[in-house]
């Protein structure tokens, strides 16, 4: 049984953190805090704020890993897998580059929880040519040419979605037949036991 929980903003909306300590996590075991594509990775200051968010609500231990540098980081032993927002094209590279993908699918199989932010919420789906699209589209500062990307779940989100952005987002939808989830930076999405649920 899979469990994601994607957002644009990480834990600022406190019932992301609700819907969490409901799943329940095992609060002894590790957060894997993935900053691979933030700016200043650790030191920056969501990250930060997002480790405090974590121990404040009773985690015991947050490891930050960076994939460029820790291709074989052991999620086995996480109760949590947090993948922070940056640049979408570099975190799928080093994503593809580690053995994340592998670590990834056994984790949620053996119970497991993913939380995405922004580029981290993007990268499970099919692909990222998401990422590339629009007014607000990241740059592929690595210039990767597979886009092809986790995979382990159909829904495709739009991050820190605002009105001005629909038609771009039916622009999309239109030239590559998907649907496309608006996903506001107060709102989350929950998936579990195949069901899609709206935090908001």
């Amino acid at each position: 049984m899979k469990k994601l929980i994607l957002t644009s903003t990480g834990l600022s909306n406190p019932k992301v953190m609700e819907e969490l300590l409901a799943m329940p996590p095992d609060l002894n075991k590790t957060v894997a805090m993935v900053v691979t594509a933030s700016r200043d990775k650790e030191n920056n200051p969501w990250n930060q704020l997002t480790k405090q968010q974590f121990l404040q609500a009773g985690f015991t231990k947050v490891d930050f890993v960076d994939l460029e540098f820790q291709e074989n980081y052991d999620f086995s032993q996480c109760a949590v897998i947090f993948v922070s927002g940056g640049n979408t094209f570099k975190l799928l590279k080093f994503v593809k580059s580690s053995n994340f993908k592998s670590e990834l699918e056994s984790f949620l199989n053996n119970g497991g929880i993913y939380i995405g932010s922004s580029a981290g919420s993007i990268i499970v789906a099919e692909d990222i040519s998401l990422a590339g699209w629009g007014s607000s589209a990241d740059e592929n500062e690595v210039g990767l040419e597979d886009l092809s990307a986790l995979n382990i779940t159909e829904v495709l989100v739009w991050p820190h979605y605002e009105e001005n952005f629909e038609n771009e987002v039916l622009e999309y939808e239109q030239q590559y037949q998907r649907q496309v989830y608006r996903l506001p930076n107060e709102q989350a999405l929950v998936i579990k036991n195949g069901e899609i649920l709206w935090i908001k």
